[in-house]
């Protein structure tokens, strides 16, 4: 064997040795807790996925006498609707609605009206009574 060849073998010998891993490093996972029962968590974490959310709906205000036609009323967060049922215009309505925690906001359709409210407090207020502004 030449002495080339002995160098090109010797040198591809150190470059493959120095690329590997180093096992004598101490194991991050083996710092803190071993098993489920020594982990601590402070007490006011929340460990639920959802949250319950209380809707109050206002209705609109009709003569005593004025039957409301009732129409398909769907509540519904980013991705899943909460809430779905035949509802008239003129009626109040408050209910609870289990939603996931990292929900935000819940959207109201009926009919032809849609309404975003924010959560706050875990409460959403809608209303069907129109705003009436200086423009109006």
């Amino acid at each position: 064997m030449s002495i080339k060849n002995y160098l090109v073998i010797m040198l591809l010998v150190g470059v493959f040795t120095s690329c590997r891993e180093d096992f004598n490093q101490p194991d991050p996972i083996s710092k803190g807790a071993k098993d489920m029962n020594e982990l601590k968590v402070s007490s006011g974490f929340n460990w639920s996925t959802s949250k319950t959310v209380q809707i109050s709906i206002a209705g609109l205000p009709t003569l005593a006498n004025v039957e409301a036609v009732k129409s398909t009323l769907v509540l519904r967060g980013e991705n899943q609707v909460f809430y779905t049922a035949n509802h008239a215009i003129n009626e109040n309505l408050t209910i609870l609605v289990a939603v996931p925690t990292d929900e935000k906001s819940i959207r109201l359709k009926f009919g032809s009206i849609e309404q975003s409210v924010t959560i706050e407090n875990d409460k959403v207020a809608f209303s069907f009574i129109p705003k009436i502004t200086d423009e109006n």
